[in-house]
C-alpha cells in the first residue's frame, strides 16, 4: 500500500507549513555559535561579519510564511511551494494539508538513451517521494478537511535554508522543520506536536516511474528504503537511484510492498518531544547500486550526527549570503533574494562541481519522470540565464558543475557533429567541406549527453549559435573571477574550438561585409541571413577569443582575421515602426511577424542585447532605442501581454535588456512589481522559465552596477528617488564594488573598490559633474589616475581596497575656448538630413565635430549637416570638441531624434 506524503521541504509551487524551528527541541532561528567562527572563511577579503544582522533582516523580510497547499498532478514545471537544495540533491513540498508529500531529487539522475523505452522516454527525473501523515488506524474516519486546510501553514526561510510546516494530523498541531546536509544528501525532518497527547505517524516513501523503470522497496534493521534503476539496454550511461529513511527519537514498525513503498510507522511523542526523520540519497552511475551505501549511513545516524548537521547547514548559508548584498527601497529587493537562494539551492562549486551535477531546466525539483522538456539544458539561451546575476553577485562557483557539462559535450558530441555533419540542412549546406570546431544540439543531458546520441539533424533547430550560448558562463566566470589558469586550460580551448567553426562557417565577405546565417527561433522557417542572434553571437565569440589570446600570448596569426570580422560584420537590421524605430529579426521576417509568431518576442532576437553583452552605454544609441521601442511595441513589460512569452521565458531575461538599454529606471521597477511570485518567493511561469527566472537578479545587480564592457558604472540606470545600497558585488576584471545612493540629496557616496587580482580598474566618475579621488585605504597619498573624459582608469594592487571620493575638475586654463551655445537637438524623418550649430569664444579656435564621440572626417566648421539620415542615425549625438592653444572645450552633444511614437 501507498500513502500520501507530507513534509516541508524543497520544490514546487504550493505549500509548506509554518512554525519557526524555537518549538522544535529548542532550535532557534540564530545559527549556533559554532558557526560564528567560520562564517565568513569562504568570503571575500573586505567581508565584515558585521554586515550579518543587516543581510539577516533582509532575509527574514524575503522569507514567506503562506497556508496554501500545492500539489498539480498535471504540473511539470518550475516548483510553486517551499523548497530546499544543497547543489545537488532536492526537496520540494506538495502534497493536502493532511497528507503532505515532498517531492525528491537530484540533478544528474537522468537516464541514457534507453533504445527500448524510445528516443523521448528514456528519463527518470523523480528520484522518491516522501509522505507523512496520521497512520492509518482500522475503522478509524478520515480527519476534518476544513478543518486541516485552516490549521496548515508553511515558512519558507531562505536566512537559514529549512522549511517549516504546521499542521493538523490526527486531530494534533504538528510542526516539522527541515533541513539538508549541504556536504551531503542527507535530509533532517525534526517533528513535535505542543499537545499533551502521543500523535501516531506514518512516513511513507515511494517511487514512480514509467514501464521502463524497475522499482523496488524494503525494509529492514530500522530502515525502510526504496530503488529506482532504468532499463540499461543499448544506453550509453546509466544509473540507479536509492533512498533510505529512518526514525531516531520514537520506536517505527516498519513494512513494504516489494514494489514501490516502503513506510515507517511510529507515534509523536505529546509535550513537545521531538522524533527526527532522517534520509539519506544518492544515485551511481555505470556502477553497483548506492542502495547498501544509503542504508548504512542511515543506520549510523545519531542525534548528535543532526545537530553537526544542522550547525553546517546554518553555517554554509551564512558564509553565502555574507558574500553580498543589496538593500532598496523597493519591493524587488525579495526577488534578489529568493532568486539567488533558488540557484545557490541547486548549483554549487567545489566538490560538487562534477560531470552529471550541473542542474537541469527545473533544478533538482522534478515534480515526476515526464516533465518538459525533459529537464535537459537549454542550450539556445535557458541554461545560461540561472547564472547571469551569479557572477555580478559574487558566486562564481556556482557555475562549475556547468562548465563540467558543456566540456564533455563540446569534446565529445558536439566536435563529431561537426565531423559527420550531424546538423540541421540548412546549416549544412553552409558548411564548407572539412569545417573545423564544434556545433551543438539545443538541449542535452546534465550528462552532456543527448536523446539521439548526437546523431539527429533537427536536434540544433537551425541555430548554429548553440554553442555560443553554451560558452557564455564560461566566459563570464574567466572575465570576473580572472584565474588565468582557467583560461588557458578550459575557457580558451572552448572558445577557439567555436571560432573555428565560424571561421569556416561564415566564410568570405560579401560587397565588403561578412554574413552569417542562422535562426532566432528554433526551425527551418526562421533559418534566415543575418539572424539577430548570429549576428550578436559573432560579436560576443570573436571580441572575447581575441581578448583572451592577446592575454594567453596564443594564436597571434589568427587574430587580424578575428579583428576583420568583427571590424565588417553586418549591422543589426532595423526596420522602421510608425515613426520611430525597432530591430527586424533578420534579413527575411518583420517585427510583427516575429512578435505574434509562437514564442513571441523573442523572436524579434533583442535577446541578444542580454545574453551576449553587446548592449552597454557605449552601443549605437540606435540599438538602444530600438531595444526600447521593441520592448515597448511588444508590450513585454505586461504580464499579460497580447503576444510574447508570458508562459515562457520573460521574467529572467527581458528586464536586463531594458535596464542596460537605458529603459527609465522607475518603469523597470514598476514592471518587475506586475510579475507576482509564488508562495515561495519565485517567479514561476507557466510553460517555460524554470530556473532560469533567477536571471532577474542581473536586471537588478545591473541597476546598481555595471561592468560588462570593463567599465565599472555605479547606479548607472537606478530610480533617483529610491534609496538603495550594495556590498560586495562583482565586476569584470574580479572587482568588488560597495556604494550607497541617498535619494534625499541625490547623491551617491561611500564608494569603495576591492582588487581582487590586481588587475588595473576602469571607473566612470559615480559623481555627477565631478572628477574622482582615488585613495588607498589605509594610505593617505592618493593614487595616480588616467581620465578619458568621465572614466578614470589606475593600478591597483591584489588584495587592496580602493575608497572614491568626488573631485572638483579644475578650472581651464586662461584663454581656453569658451562654448556660448550649444548644439540644439534636432527631430528629422529618415533620410532628411540633421544640421548642428555650435558657437564659442577665444582665439585661433579649431573644430571637430564628433558623432557618438567619434571624429567625423572633414567636419571641422561651427556648423555641420549630416549626410541623410538613416535607422542606425537615430539616437546619436553630435558634439563640437573646440581647440586652440590654450586649451580644449566640449559642446553639449545634441540629439538626433526619432520622431515622437503615434
Amino acid at each position: 500500500m501507498q500513502r500520501r506524503t507530507f513534509l516541508g521541504l524543497a520544490g514546487k509551487a504550493g505549500a509548506v507549513l509554518s512554525l519557526g524551528p524555537s518549538c522544535l527541541a529548542g532550535h532557534d532561528a540564530t545559527p549556533p555559535s559554532t558557526t560564528s567562527a567560520r562564517a565568513v572563511a569562504d568570503a571575500s577579503p573586505d567581508v565584515s561579519a558585521s554586515d550579518w544582522p543587516l543581510i539577516a533582516a533582509a532575509l527574514d523580510d524575503a522569507s514567506s510564511t503562506f497556508g496554501s497547499t500545492w500539489d498539480d498532478a498535471t504540473c511539470r514545471t518550475l516548483m510553486k511551494g517551499g523548497y530546499l537544495g544543497n547543489g545537488d540533491f532536492g526537496a520540494h513540498l506538495g502534497g493536502t494539508a493532511r497528507a503532505p508529500r515532498l517531492y525528491l531529487g537530484k540533478n544528474g539522475f537522468h537516464a541514457g538513451n534507453d533504445v527500448a523505452a524510445g528516443r523521448y522516454n528514456q528519463h527518470i527525473l523523480n528520484l522518491a517521494i516522501l509522505t507523512v501523515e496520521a497512520a492509518p488506524v482500522p475503522g478509524e474516519a478520515p480527519g476534518d478537511d476544513a478543518a486541516a486546510r485552516a490549521a496548515y501553514r508553511v515558512t519558507q526561510d531562505i536566512r537559514n535554508a529549512e522549511v517549516r510546516t504546521e499542521c493538523l494530523l490526527a486531530g494534533s498541531r504538528v510542526r516539522t522543520r527541515a533541513f539538508l546536509d549541504p556536504d551531503d544528501n542527507v535530509l533532517v525532518i525534526e517533528i513535535a506536536t505542543s499537545g499533551d497527547v502521543r500523535v501516531p505517524l506514518r512516513a511513507t516513501l515511494s517511487v514512480v516511474g514509467n514501464p521502463h523503470v524497475a522499482r523496488k522497496a524494503g525494509h529492514g534493521d530500522e530502515v525502510a528504503w526504496v530503488t529506482k534503476d532504468p532499463n540499461r539496454e543499448g544506453a550509453p550511461f546509466y544509473v540507479q537511484g536509492a533512498v533510505a529513511a529512518r526514525v531516531l527519537g520514537a520506536r517505527a514498525m516498519l513494512g513494504s510492498n516489494g514494489s514501490d513503498a516502503a513506510w515507517l510507522d511510529f507515534d509523536l511523542p505529546g509535550r513537545g518531544g521531538v522524533v527526527t526523520l532522517i534520509l539519506n540519497a544518492e544515485h551511481t552511475k555505470n556502477a553497483t547500486s548506492p542502495l547498501p551505501a544509503v542504508q548504512a549511513s542511515a543506520r549510523g545516524f545519531t542525534r548528535r550526527a543532526v545537530g553537526r548537521i544542522d550547525a553546517r547547514n546554518r553555517a554554509w548559508w551564512r558564509r553565502f549570503w555574507l558574500r553580498s548584498f543589496v538593500r532598496v527601497a523597493s519591493p524587488v529587493q525579495r526577488l534578489w533574494y529568493n532568486h539567488l537562494y533558488m540557484v545557490g539551492s541547486c548549483a554549487r562549486g567545489g566538490a560538487k562541481a562534477v560531470l552529471g551535477n550541473a542542474p537541469g531546466h527545473w533544478g533538482p525539483w522534478n515534480r515526476a519522470d515526464d516533465m518538459m522538456w525533459f529537464s535537459n539544458l537549454g542550450m539556445n539561451y535557458n541554461a545560461q540565464n540561472p547564472y547571469y546575476g551569479t557572477f555580478s553577485s559574487n558566486h562564481v562557483e556556482l557555475v562549475d558543475p556547468y562548465i563540467e557539462t558543456v566540456r564533455h559535450y563540446t569534446e565529445t558530441t558536439g566536435r563529431r557533429r561537426v565531423e559527420n555533419r550531424w546538423v540541421s540542412p540548412p546549416i549544412a549546406a553552409r558548411m564548407p567541406p572539412g569545417c573545423r570546431g564544434v556545433e551543438n544540439e539545443g538541449s542535452f543531458t546534465s550528462h552532456g549527453t543527448s536523446c539521439g546520441g548526437g546523431r539527429y539533424p533537427e536536434e540544433d533547430c537551425c541555430m548554429a549559435t548553440n554553442a555560443v550560448f553554451g560558452i557564455l558562463p564560461i566566459v563570464w566566470k574567466w572575465k570576473y573571477g580572472q584565474d588565468r589558469a582557467f583560461l588557458a586550460n578550459t575557457c580558451y580551448p572552448l572558445l577557439r574550438a567555436v571560432t573555428d567553426f565560424y571561421d569556416d562557417y561564415i566564410g568570405q565577405p560579401v560587397d565588403g561585409r561578412y554574413e552569417v546565417h542562422g535562426s532566432v527561433h528554433e526551425g527551418a522557417d526562421w533559418f534566415a541571413k543575418n539572424d539577430m542572434f548570429s549576428l550578436g553571437a559573432i560579436r560576443f565569440l570573436y571580441r572575447e577569443a581575441i581578448a583572451a589570446s592577446v592575454v594567453l600570448g596564443r594564436d597571434a596569426d589568427r587574430r587580424a582575421h578575428w579583428q576583420d570580422i568583427l571590424d565588417r560584420m553586418s549591422e543589426y537590421p532595423l526596420q522602421p515602426w510608425g515613426d520611430t524605430v525597432t530591430f527586424k529579426p533578420d534579413g527575411i521576417h518583420d517585427v510583427m511577424e516575429a512578435l505574434h509568431y509562437r514564442g513571441g518576442a523573442r523572436n524579434t532576437g533583442i535577446l541578444f542585447t542580454t545574453t551576449f553583452d553587446n548592449i552597454g552605454h557605449g552601443t549605437l544609441p540606435a540599438y538602444r532605442i530600438a531595444t526600447c521601442r521593441t520592448l515597448d511595441k511588444g508590450n513585454m513589460f505586461h504580464p499579460q501581454r497580447w503576444c510574447g512569452w508570458q508562459n515562457g521565458n520573460d521574467f529572467g531575461m527581458m528586464f536586463v535588456m531594458a535596464v542596460r538599454a537605458g529603459y527609465p529606471a522607475d518603469r523597470v521597477l514598476k514592471a518587475i512589481q506586475g510579475w507576482k511570485a509564488e508562495p515561495n518567493g519565485v517567479v514561476s511561469q507557466n510553460e517555460g522559465g524554470g530556473i532560469e527566472t533567477a536571471g532577474i537578479v542581473e536586471a537588478i545587480n545591473n541597476m546598481l552596477l555595471q561592468s560588462h564592457d570593463g567599465v565599472i558604472r555605479i547606479f548607472p540606470n537606478w530610480d533617483p528617488a529610491l534609496d538603495a545600497r550594495f556590498r560586495r558585488l562583482r565586476a569584470v576584471g574580479a572587482f568588488l564594488v560597495e556604494a550607497r545612493y541617498r535619494a534625499a540629496g541625490r547623491a551617491v557616496d561611500s564608494v569603495r573598490v576591492f582588487s581582487e587580482k590586481g588587475n588595473r580598474c576602469r571607473l566612470q566618475s559615480p559623481f555627477a559633474g565631478m572628477g574622482v579621488h582615488i585613495r588607498r585605504v589605509g594610505r593617505r597619498t592618493a593614487i595616480p589616475t588616467v581620465q578619458d573624459e568621465e572614466v578614470f582608469s589606475f593600478d591597483t594592487t591584489p588584495g587592496a581596497t580602493y575608497e572614491v571620493t568626488p573631485m572638483a575638475y579644475p578650472e581651464p586654463p586662461w584663454g581656453s575656448p569658451l562654448i556660448t551655445s550649444h548644439p540644439a537637438s534636432v527631430t528629422v524623418p529618415v533620410p532628411r538630413p540633421a544640421t548642428f550649430e555650435v558657437t564659442a569664444t577665444g582665439e585661433d579656435l579649431r573644430y571637430q565635430w564628433q558623432r557618438n564621440r567619434q571624429d567625423i572626417p572633414d567636419a571641422t566648421n561651427p556648423t555641420y549637416t549630416t549626410p541623410p539620415t538613416t535607422l542606425w542615425d537615430m539616437g546619436s549625438r553630435y558634439r563640437c570638441v573646440v581647440r586652440n592653444a590654450a586649451g580644449v572645450a566640449r559642446s553639449e552633444p545634441g540629439i538626433l531624434n526619432p520622431p515622437p511614437e503615434g
